[in-house]
């Protein structure tokens, strides 16, 4: 098991006897041989105009530290060359509220990543930034008439999502954005061709040791990416529900997370490959287990997909402003792949459900690919594991129950009907898959 101590104090850290040491929201001056991450994120929610709930900021600085540790933990060092044990120990401001919900973020994790996670919480946490701390910045992020928030990835679902909120009369959205390295270009430049919209966007960018102290081996799966999203994403929301007096009386803020119902829950392609698309973010199983959480803490937040019982396809066919949706869907990433050569591959699992949701939709796909020919593809041993994994998929899923398929990458609500259209959803979403990849002159 490897030992990770995520600690806002620095004198706290340099007497930590972890395998990884990495100061919370700081910078690596202050303690040259450890790790550091998250101080630009500190930054940009200390110009955000509101008061973000402790508990909310707690949860921030948990996320972090997951995020980070999965980093500089690489699964290449475990015993099967992907699950790894990590024992994580986070300094938050409430240490005794999150003992008590230790195993559900343990439970959360090893969901989200694949690995077995141990939660330690000791005090000294960093605490939310206050209006105090605002003094003599010019630059500050408003939240003007935001009800509501909604995770913005540059990504197809996202942009859905955000034009479908701001077409609402009843919803007024504030967009939050994880700017991870090559992000931040795209999104800004879908944002600027959206109606104007507050907005809030950071880098965690987490920084190995100095040099002299040798550096942290990294890994670039980080599956827990997700999580720290979320937890932006709750922490603007826990300030539009101070500002609207929701802290002390009933009421809560959505949190909507846009994501297509295929790819939300996640079917697994192969026996090998169970969970192996890009994202378990908006999987009920994970939702609803962070949902328990933020309601443990009385944090006003109600975490949604909208999406979740339409494919891709439907999302891009039935978006409210459908002029504006296909002008600039092409203009979205959706690749897993697309950071080694700043363009989308074309045959990667979600650039496949991506191309098969233009295709249904009948709009026009002007997406540049790298290699977009299928045909070519299945001639290519190096570049068909993904195309090939689908087609097993689709094939198996005609003669196996869909829901003993789906069931395989988590489990689904209880509520009957819920859990009718969502398995529904993934048998159209099979389907267009399937369609597409036909009409490139592959069998599936």
């Amino acid at each position: 098991m490897t030992s990770v101590a995520c600690l806002a104090d620095p004198a706290a850290l340099r007497s930590s006897n972890a395998d990884r040491r990495v100061r919370l929201f700081g910078r690596r001056r202050d303690v040259p041989d450890a790790a550091a991450t998250g101080a630009r994120l500190y930054d940009q929610m200390r110009r955000l105009e509101g008061t973000i709930s402790p508990k909310a900021f707690d949860f921030l600085s948990i996320a972090l530290s997951a995020v980070t540790a999965d980093v500089f933990v690489p699964r290449a060092s475990s015993a099967n060359g992907f699950s790894r044990a990590i024992e994580l120990t986070t300094s938050v401001q409430d240490p005794a509220f999150w003992k008590a919900q230790a195993s559900d973020l343990e439970e959360a994790l090893n969901f989200l990543t694949g690995d077995r996670w141990e939660m330690t919480f000791v005090g000294e946490g960093r605490s939310a930034p206050t209006a105090a701390s605002r003094k003599g910045l010019r630059q500050r992020t408003k939240l003007l008439d935001s009800n509501c928030v909604c995770l913005f990835s540059g990504g197809l679902d996202s942009l859905l999502g955000a034009i479908d909120l701001i077409e609402d009369a009843n919803r007024s959205p504030f967009l939050v954005s994880r700017e991870s390295t090559g992000d931040k270009m795209y999104q800004t430049n879908l944002r600027a061709l959206l109606p104007s919209r507050p907005h809030l966007g950071a880098n965690d960018a987490p920084q190995g040791p100095e040099g002299q102290y040798g550096a942290y081996p990294r890994e670039d799966t980080t599956r827990a990416r997700s999580l720290l999203f979320l937890a932006m994403g709750v922490c603007v929301a826990s300030a539009i529900a101070e500002r609207n007096g929701l802290l002390s009386a009933a009421g809560q803020v959505p949190l909507y997370i846009p994501e297509n119902g295929f790819i939300a829950l996640n079917p697994p392609l192969s026996p090998r490959r169970v969970g192996a698309l890009s994202t378990r973010t908006a999987h009920p199983e994970f939702l609803s287990g962070i949902q328990r959480i933020l309601d443990a803490g009385s944090i006003p937040v109600t975490i949604e997909n909208p999406f979740r019982h339409k494919t891709k396809g439907e999302m891009l066919r039935g978006n409210s402003n459908a002029p504006l949706a296909r002008s600039l869907a092409s203009n979205t990433v959706s690749c897993g792949r697309w950071k080694r050569k700043r363009m989308q591959c074309g045959h990667c699992v979600p650039c496949l459900i991506r191309r098969a949701a233009f295709h249904a939709s009948n709009v026009t796909d002007g997406t540049q690919y790298w290699l977009g020919d299928l045909k070519q593809v299945m001639n290519k041993p190096d570049r068909r594991a993904d195309l090939l994994s689908v087609i097993y998929a689709i094939r198996r899923s005609r003669t196996e129950s869909i829901a003993r398929w789906v069931i395989r990458a988590g489990t689904l609500p209880i509520n009957s009907n819920e859990r009718a259209q969502l398995l529904q959803v993934v048998e159209r979403g099979r389907d267009e898959l399937a369609v597409f990849i036909r009409s490139q002159g592959v069998a599936a």
